[in-house]
């Protein structure tokens, strides 16, 4: 069962990462002089600390680097601002939902003894946040879409589309070490360790 239950949960983690295309972020990556800031790995920056939106762990990872390399105009990167600004409670508001959530379920699958009644609406709890965040992501991501022209649109989407290949060569790279791993460690028949 936690087997399981770590594949649907790793499998609802990509699909938000990959179905945001990282077009969240725009504010933080062009700020209006040009420069970028960077938010660190903690979700510190003007937004405040975060996981979600504009800070750590939002759609927007990687969504100034994407963002950045479509030379948004200054009248562009202040409706993406918007946007942000307007949503940004929003992903606060998650980000606690994802954490409370995320701690009900730590809870829930290190109790002794196991209680399938307490992990299964815990899971399911997790499963509906992540949900609220996908369909936030989608919304915002739209808002966004809107502010760029077809060419940055269909650029932002190339872009997209060969970061996901990437994802996706990472993720088959690191199983395949896991599966050679797996490999040295399982002994021949007739050897005792």
């Amino acid at each position: 069962m936690a087997t399981t239950l770590r594949k649907t949960m790793g499998a609802a983690l990509a699909a938000l990462a990959l179905g945001s295309l990282g077009l969240v972020e725009v504010a933080s990556a062009q700020p209006a002089g040009g420069r970028a800031w960077h938010r660190g790995m903690h979700g510190m920056g003007p937004g405040g600390p975060g996981l979600q939106g504009p800070m750590r762990g939002g759609p927007g990872r990687d969504g100034g680097l994407l963002l950045r390399r479509l030379n948004l105009t200054e009248a562009q990167r202040d409706q993406v601002r918007a946007i942000n600004a307007a949503h940004r409670e929003e992903f606060r508001a998650l980000a606690e939902k994802t954490r409370a959530a995320r701690e009900a379920l730590r809870t829930a699958t290190q109790a002794e003894p196991v209680d399938e009644a307490a992990i299964r609406p815990a899971a399911a709890a997790m499963a509906d946040v992540h949900a609220e965040q996908a369909l936030l992501h989608a919304r915002v991501r739209s808002e966004i879409q809107q502010v760029l022209t077809p060419e940055q649109r269909e650029q932002a989407k190339q872009l997209a589309s060969e970061r996901a290949q990437r994802l996706e060569e990472r993720r088959e790279r690191l199983q395949q070490r896991l599966d050679q791993r797996r490999e040295r460690r399982q002994v021949p028949p007739g050897v005792e360790r």
